[in-house]
């Protein structure tokens, strides 16, 4: 134990503790208003990191729970300042700031503000849920039948790792060999919920599988419905027989297109991983959402079939390349004209 602490008195102590917390939280604050400018400035396109994210807790060495609840907080702060001296006051802390972003607006942010400063966690919780009501739903609980095995402990956190059920749901103290089987269960005319329990080897591939389509495991029934597409591919007679032959391209056109070929060995070359590497040298950790981009850009006279002047890029780097040989402003127009695309066409005039 520290021998200066031992001479210390009980109010000593309390006073140490508090103004240690103090100091804590102005150093939150800072982190806070220091994690707004370096996404401001963009500067995680200059790392070896894929995103924000993966920065904080790769490099600054922050747990993943820690790193989401400074960069959530960082995010709503910026647009609530006063959250910020409040932080500093010890007023307010990670928890509760994380617990009432989703709610914050204009018009009710100072009494959601005044109660995220004055009720307990779990009282907050329970305010914040009035402003936003959900559907109650129903408890469900199935009794597994004693004849059916237990899971193994690993098995059991993949399948609660995926939202599915691990052995649907309370087990019996007695087992047997048998297997459950997967649950189906009807929602609509058109979709089904599926339940079913995967191993640690079956959830590593499912997770490779979100990191290359670019999506999240909440997205596990797309994922699931393209995986059972490419294997009936492979397993389906009456499909390998229809399959259309490929039409094989002149190589003397030149088009925008990368054939199958050529992607194949840009990605087998660059170990499906982003070929980014930062001033120090260190490559990109990105594995996800990887995308195909042009050393020499299509634009100016850069081919898609030639495997070195093609490479793997994550999202994050691809638009830091695009931004550094076009500009800011074009990428940001570009990026106006796609959000304008996708946005639902509005109801003509009376």
């Amino acid at each position: 134990m520290d021998s200066d602490l031992e001479k210390k008195s009980n109010s000593e102590i309390i006073a140490g503790l508090k103004d240690a917390v103090r100091s804590e939280r102005t150093k939150t604050a800072a982190v806070l208003r220091l994690l707004t400018e370096f996404e401001r400035r963009r500067l995680v396109q200059t790392t070896a990191y894929s995103s924000t994210f993966e920065y904080v807790t790769g490099e600054l060495g922050y747990s993943p729970r820690s790193a989401y609840k400074r960069l959530r907080a960082a995010q709503i702060a910026k647009e609530y300042p006063v959250i910020y001296e409040l932080l500093e006051e010890s007023r307010l802390d990670l928890s509760r700031i994380v617990i009432i972003a989703p709610h914050l607006t204009c018009e009710n942010a100072s009494a959601v503000l005044a109660k995220a400063c004055e009720l307990r966690h779990r009282e907050l919780e329970f305010y914040v849920a009035g402003l936003a009501p959900r559907p109650i739903v129903r408890d469900v609980v199935r009794f597994v039948s004693a004849t059916q095995p237990a899971l193994p402990a690993a098995t059991a956190a993949c399948a609660s790792e995926l939202s599915v059920e691990p052995s649907s749901v309370v087990e019996s103290a007695a087992r047997s060999p048998a297997p459950l089987a997967p649950k189906v269960q009807a929602l609509d005319a058109h979709v089904a919920r599926l339940s079913l329990t995967i191993d640690a080897e079956a959830l590593r591939d499912f997770d490779k599988a979100c990191g290359i389509l670019g999506f999240r495991r909440s997205a596990s029934g797309a994922v699931f419905g393209r995986a059972m597409k490419a294997l009936l591919r492979e397993i389906d007679p009456a499909l390998r027989e229809t399959r259309p032959p490929g039409k094989p391209r002149s190589s003397a056109v030149r088009s925008r297109r990368i054939p199958a070929h050529v992607r194949g060995e840009v990605w087998k070359r660059d170990e499906g991983r982003c070929a980014f590497r930062d001033s120090a040298g260190r490559r990109c950790t990105g594995t996800s959402g990887l995308q195909i981009d042009h050393i020499l850009p299509w634009s100016m006279g850069g081919r898609s079939d030639d495997p070195d002047n093609l490479r793997l890029l994550c999202p994050l780097h691809n638009q830091g390349e695009a931004r550094r040989v076009f500009g800011d402003s074009k990428i940001d127009s570009e990026i106006e004209i796609s959000r304008q695309d996708r946005r639902p066409p509005r109801d003509p005039p009376d």
